[in-house]
């Protein structure tokens, strides 16, 4: 048995496709060799970060400021993703994206990438 369409059928489609559609990938900012990028539809926001650090210090759980995420991107909830052995991206409740250092580094040189997809 075939699948029969109606106009409303392909307007729910239509409808649902708008929705679903993304925005082209944002430069949120870059520091330290490593730049942050976003993009997002009406239900998630998908955050990468990629590059590669040269010669750069970091404290225990701190770290540098890539960007800040406009408000209707911002996750509800602190978001850490694990880079590369002690390296995270963070995302904070009020935009902020950081790559952060679970310990002390002095003169770090790594290449690191990542991403996660969160509900908005």
């Amino acid at each position: 048995m075939a699948c029969l369409k109606t106009a409303a059928s392909d307007k729910n489609e239509s409808d649902i496709n708008s929705t679903l559609s993304v925005t082209a990938d944002i430069t949120l900012g870059s520091k330290v060799g490593i730049t942050a990028y976003y993009r997002y539809n009406e239900i998630l926001c998908e955050v990468r970060i990629s590059g590669k650090l040269s010669g750069v210090n970091f404290t225990a759980w701190t770290g540098y400021l890539l960007g800040t995420l406009p408000e209707k991107c911002r996750p509800k909830y602190y978001a850490y993703v694990k880079l590369e052995s002690n390296y995270y991206m963070q995302i904070s409740p009020n935009g902020e994206v950081r790559i952060i250092s679970s310990v002390n580094i002095t003169g770090a040189s790594a290449t690191l990438s990542g991403q996660t997809l969160y509900f908005l």
